[in-house]
């Protein structure tokens, strides 16, 4: 799956590993993971792992997060979309 949805401003595109990077600096702002479950201390590693998890989810239920990117510059924003929860069977 690699589709690709444009707006005006945004790009809307599939997680790669190009991404560890901007998503391990992401992850490390203040108070970013505030409202996640308890996980690791935000790095490198876990942003692979992240991105990895990512693809797999895609890859198993056809639907996951998205890379959010600004489209004039291409910078990584944050994620966005839906993914299923196993603990509970839903998705959010």
């Amino acid at each position: 799956m690699n589709q690709t949805i444009k707006t005006d401003r945004l790009v809307l595109r599939m997680f790669d590993e190009s991404d560890t990077q901007d998503l391990a600096t992401i992850l490390k702002g203040e108070g970013m993971l505030d409202y996640f479950p308890p996980m690791p201390e935000p790095s490198v590693e876990l942003a692979e792992k992240m991105i990895a998890g990512i693809r797999e989810h895609w890859g198993t239920h056809g639907y996951g997060l998205w890379a959010v990117e600004l489209g004039e510059t291409s910078q990584l924003l944050g994620r966005v979309g839906l993914q299923f929860l196993p603990d509970t069977h839903e998705v959010e």
